[in-house]
């Protein structure tokens, strides 16, 4: 990651099979599918090709090598059954299922002739000589189809007099005899039609009381839409279902049996309906060699996309192969998105059985025997596991009205089985059975108990403020001295209050019974078991602090069976819903153990796109040493340790999140270690804000100081949710999701839990939108051995332990390659401490003299000074194409340190130079920026005229081809060795003034021969380009175009308008090389003095244009890598950079709106 305005975009190219590419990008891909790729090059040569477990979203072409295969041209592609024609060989698929892909080559002295059916399917395919006939296809050998048979005429073009590539149909027509029967049950539209014909039928006016609810056939349901129009296939009986319960319209697919319409393979049609506020995704088949109800996300199934379908009725027909695979279980399903961009599957459903399933739990079997053998068992039925903690028994003795003794329940209740409860001193046999024994279940004849599910009465036995005398009922069903077993077609509780016969439910048995204890057998419809569920929440964007909005929001419910059912969404259903703080956030919905999740927005202010890190200043007024750090990104703050526990600190922080946090609530505290300088202000913060969750150290117990007890015992007091850094570092995933793009990865240091609090620090990196910031507590040389090659390249880094020497080691750099360093350390420069220490700074400085250290103190080792040359607060500002520093006091141009009195303190002893640009920063006005960055690059090692022709073969040398340069302009690759002056060859090569001769420089040293903006070009385009000033041409075509040979390019050169417009993947070099130009000669030393200006200059000025132009330039086209590399050789050379490729950022400095 560059800083912004300096990132570009990679594409990997990864070779299979010789020939083939598979390009793979970033997508979210549901799951790994499989490409088949077959390729015909003539009747004895095919290769065929399987690439297994590839990325939905992934691209597949061939190579572009293959397009000059040595005796075969390319014909035709055939992507998933349908003929691609007038596509290049290299033309790329992108993969969104299972892809069958057949490429058609010919031999040069033949043509490929294809022979297919009405499918799409290849039946054949023959190569012909020019002039020469094609082979019929005997009709037996052709695919049949129901309704129709083969045309006489066969194919709808000659087979004589082969002269081109050809695509031949095979033509049916019907057949005379194809008639089907449609009967109507509760609607209308019966009668007898033809095959193929669409039909609509129609549902009676539904009964009073009562709503339309679907049309099933069979045990399938095909259509939720009243007025329902398929295409008749077979004879059809239909009938329209009515029913009390409200209708909600949803996206739903069906498909039918299978047709047998083509030998080999399985055919069924399929038809699909989208409602208003749905947009289609993808339709299609999956297959599975198990046996049951499957769904996308179940193993071992194969995904067939649909391809095509008939845009009147949404129907499809999908023809798979038997010989695929020997699957038993197949269905239909349906992708959408709805208005809110969430993607959604259904799936053809069967019709929900009308027999009677237990909806809850019911008492099963009662004991009230002799002594203490007193039991209950309670029956899941409901096909799902249950919480018992939601349940609990009531016991209510000799007629009371309020419980004498009231059984939590505990544990989870599988589905068909059972829970026994036992009096504790019942005898061995009970005690063997039971799940939960208590003193409290000691019930007799006369006492009612009732089950209850959270506060509602679900089951009662008895009759609750009744005394019956001595029993319910008589002989062995009564509820005195006998055991009782409920019968097995009871399939709810009784929660009638009335009087009580046991008989009515119950079988009675002699007393101390206990077989079926343990046990029930249930003859009702057996409880089919959910599979998934799918909730729908229209309302998900809220304001802080508003309640869920559950209007129009519904449930569907998939059965494993294939049914579905749809339910209300309730409150009860949702858990994780919160609107106290802002952002995107998840609620989950859960119903019978099945859980599905929601995004929904909190919205309290216009959101931001950028994340803050703010490197806090806690010692400007006073305080020790210490720091803390703040991250925000749309009402989400994650505040890193919190300084020393003195006032001054300590006011200092609550006084910087009094003005930066918006919502009184802090998502996330981090306490890296237990030391004072970073736990020291958390009890003020904890008392000040609501603290939702708190990432802490592990460090042993046994070094816990005052502070460190009194801190952790604020954050249980506040509730907040602890983790704990050695639990994150060692879990199978180390880090936390922020939100999309936002993540913290944790480092298993092998310290965590340690007993020394330093060496016992928390590190971790924050990856906000690929721009990746490295964080470190006071981790030093022991632990950075071990976290530096697993963390890898970052961007930005604060300086371990505050700068101390025994941390920032060589090696911690070359594995981390950062590109900035901040240290913070509370109070001053050189503070009691002496932090940040010259050593550690130098070896910064001996890894890269580009790497620039900001610190957010000042001073010079006295807290007297410490306001001197202070950067205050630095923020860093990331989104998705970069990152920016600004400091308090020095804005966007920070006060590098090797600029300060600190640094160039007789103390330091280390002989480094520092920072290349360090004498430019800590400059607030642009004209004043730009005269010190001029004296920065200025005094270079120059070169004559002459001597710069062997240099460019050097510095724009092709890195791909040895012995060639690149020409500038229009890419191509050019031997070296054919250098020519202003004459001679034109599609030679020569040198190229960026900024023009004439404009100032013709003969001028050192800007004749300056090697920032000379560049080997093509001969005729440089003199084509001549002195004309950079711009915008109006028009793009024939006549304005800079004609030549180029190389590989996206974009051409044109003249107009008196402008010379570059192709666009140099627009953005372009720019950078005249700004160098413009900030290197300022006219110092009697040099010239270059500038830029807006519009067309004179060509015998100093001048060149057009600035407003360079200045789009320079954002539209980032920095490359290959300006970097040749940013560095020019360097090696001359002795001086272009700081407007190490630091785009400063054009806007400059050229823009100023510092």
């Amino acid at each position: 990651m560059k800083r912004r305005y300096g990132l570009l975009t990679a594409l990997l190219l990864l070779s299979i099979g010789g020939f083939f590419a598979f390009h793979k990008y970033n997508v979210k891909a549901e799951s790994n599918v499989t490409v088949q790729i077959e390729s015909y090059f003539d009747e004895f040569n095919t290769i065929s090709t399987e690439l297994t477990n590839q990325k939905i979203g992934s691209k597949v072409s061939f190579q572009s090598s293959i397009s000059s295969l040595e005796g075969y041209t390319f014909a035709y592609w055939i992507y998933n059954g349908v003929v691609q024609e007038g596509l290049f060989v290299e033309t790329p698929f992108t993969v969104t299922s299972n892809a069958h892909i057949i490429a058609v080559f010919r031999p040069n002295n033949q043509y490929a002739c294809l022979f297919m059916d009405a499918n799409g399917h290849l039946i054949d395919i023959q190569y012909v000589s020019s002039g020469g006939n094609a082979t019929d296809i005997p009709l037996e050998s052709l695919p049949s189809k129901p309704g129709y048979v083969v045309a006489s005429a066969k194919w709808d073009k000659s087979l004589t007099n082969v002269t081109s590539n050809m695509i031949y149909m095979l033509q049916y027509e019907l057949s005379s005899s194809a008639s089907y029967t449609v009967s109507v049950l509760n609607g209308s539209g019966d009668g007898t039609y033809g095959y193929d014909s669409v039909i609509t039928v129609s549902a009676d006016t539904a009964p009073v009381g009562q709503n339309f609810q679907y049309w099933v056939m069979g045990d399938k349901i095909v259509s939720r839409q009243s007025n329902y129009a398929f295409t008749v296939v077979s004879d059809v009986s239909i009938e329209a279902i009515f029913s009390d319960e409200s209708v909600i319209e949803f996206p739903m697919v069906t498909l039918s049996d299978d047709l047998i319409a083509r030998s080999g393979y399985q055919t069924y049609l399929g038809q699909f309906h989208i409602p208003t506020g749905f947009e289609y995704v993808e339709h299609g088949l999956i297959v599975s060699s198990e046996v049951g109800v499957i769904d996308l996300n179940s193993t071992s199934i194969t995904r067939y996309q649909g391809s095509k379908y008939n845009p009147l009725t949404n129907e499809f027909v999908m023809s798979v192969p038997t010989t695929v695979t020997n699957w038993l279980s197949h269905r239909g399903y349906l992708i959408i998105r709805n208005s809110d961009g969430d993607l959604m599957t259904v799936y053809n459903e069967l019709v929900t059985s009308s027999s009677v399933a237990p909806s809850d739990l019911f008492f099963s079997y009662y004991i009230e025997g002799s002594s203490n053998n007193k039991a209950i068992a309670i029956y899941n039925g409901t096909g799902s596991t249950v919480d018992l903690s939601l349940y609990k028994v009531k016991v209510y003795a000799n007629g009371a009205s309020t419980a004498t003794n009231t059984i939590s329940l505990v544990g989870t209740l599988a589905t068909n089985d059972v829970y026994v409860i036992a009096n504790t001193s019942a005898n061995s046999t009970i005690l063997g059975m039971a799940n939960l024994t208590t003193g409290s279940l000691q019930h007799n004849g006369d006492d009612a108990i009732q089950l209850l599910h959270n506060s509602t009465v679900i089951d009662i036995i008895g009759q609750v403020g009744v005394d019956p005398g001595t029993e319910w009922g008589s002989g062995l069903t009564s509820t005195a001295d006998n055991s009782l077993s409920r019968k097995s077609d009871i399939y709810t509780g009784r929660t009638d209050t009335g009087a009580f016969d046991p008989s009515i439910e119950w079988n009675g048995f002699a007393v101390d019974t206990t077989t079926g204890l343990d046990s029930h057998t249930y003859s009702g419809t057996s409880a089919k078991t959910i599979s998934t569920i799918e909730a729908h929440l229209p309302n998900r964007t809220y304001q802080i602090n508003d309640s869920i909005n559950l209007t129009n929001g519904y449930l569907r419910v998939f059965y494993s069976d294939g049914s579905a059912t749809i339910l209300t969404l309730t409150s009860e259903m949702i858990t994780d819903f919160s609107s106290n703080t802002s952002g995107l956030k998840t609620l989950t919905i859960t119903y019978q153990g099945k859980t599905d999740t929601l995004t929904y927005l909190v919205e309290a202010y216009e959101t931001s796109t950028d994340l803050l890190i703010h490197y806090i200043d806690i010692g400007a007024t006073g305080g020790g040493p210490g720091e803390a750090m703040l991250i925000q990104y749309n009402g989400i703050d994650i505040l890193i340790d919190s300084g020393e526990n003195a006032s001054a600190a300590t006011n200092a922080l609550l006084a910087f999140l009094s003005s930066t946090i918006t919502d009184g609530t802090i998502e996330y505290i981090i306490a890296t270690h237990q030391d004072a300088d970073h736990i020291g202000g958390f009890t003020e913060v904890i008392d000040a804000y609501n603290v939702t969750n708190a990432i802490l150290y592990s460090t042993p117990a046994s070094i816990a100081t005052v502070l460190r007890n009194t801190f952790e015992a604020a954050v249980t007091a506040e509730g907040s949710t602890v983790y704990y850094a050695y639990d994150l570092a060692t879990s199978m995933d180390p880090s936390i999701t922020i939100t999309e793009g936002v993540n913290l990865e944790f480092i298993n240091t092998n310290y965590l839990q340690t007993a020394n609090a330093n060496y016992s620090s928390i590190v971790f990196v924050l990856d906000a939108f690929g721009t990746r910031v490295l964080f470190n507590g006071d981790a030093e040389q022991n632990q950075e051995a071990v976290y530096g090659p697993l963390v890898g390249d970052v961007d930005i880094f604060k300086l371990g332990h505050h700068g101390t020497v025994n941390a920032t080691t060589s090696t911690l750099l070359n594995n981390i390659t950062p590109e900035v360093a901040i240290v913070t350390n509370g109070d001053f420069l050189g503070n009691e401490y002496n932090h940040p220490t010259y050593d550690a700074l130098a070896r910064i400085y001996s890894y890269s003299n580009l790497v620039p250290i900001y610190a957010v103190t000042g001073g010079n080792w006295s807290s007297e000074t410490l306001m001197n040359q202070r950067n205050g607060t630095i923020t860093v500002s990331v989104n998705g194409t970069g990152y920016a520093i600004v400091s308090d006091y020095y804005e966007s141009n920070p006060m590098e340190i090797s600029n300060t009195d600190y640094w160039h303190n007789a103390l330091n002893t280390t002989g480094s130079s520092g920072y290349y640009y360090a004498s430019s920063t800590g400059i607030i006005t642009a004209s004043a920026f730009k005269d010190a960055l001029s004296l920065v690059i200025d005094g270079h090692t120059s070169y004559s005229y002459t001597a710069i022709t062997d240099i460019l073969k050097v510095v724009d040398a092709d890195p791909a081809i040895s012995g060639n340069v690149l020409l500038f302009y229009t890419n191509r690759s050019q031997s070296a060795e054919t250098f020519v002056g202003s004459t001679g060859n034109q599609d030679y090569w020569n040198r190229e003034h960026i900024w023009a001769q004439s404009h100032g420089i013709d003969e001028a040293l050192p800007a004749y021969s300056d090697l920032h903006h000379i560049r080997a070009t093509d001969v005729s385009v440089n003199a084509e380009r001549g002195d004309l000033d950079f711009g915008i041409v109006s028009t793009h075509d024939g006549s304005t175009l800079v004609s030549d040979t180029y190389g590989a390019v996206s974009s051409y050169n044109y003249i107009g308008n008196s402008y010379f417009e570059p192709r666009d993947d140099i627009k953005g070099d372009v720019a950078r090389m005249l700004f160098y130009m413009a900030v290197r000669y300022e006219g110092n030393n009697g040099e010239i003095d270059l500038e830029l200006l807006n519009g067309l200059t004179s060509s015998v000025s100093n001048n060149i244009g057009d600035l407003t132009t360079l200045l789009l330039w320079n954002e539209l086209d980032p920095v490359s890598e290959a300006e970097v590399l040749r940013n560095n050789l020019v360097y090696s050379y001359q002795g001086n950079r272009n700081p407007f490729i190490d630091h785009p950022e400063w054009v806007e400095l400059i050229f823009g709106s100023g510092v």
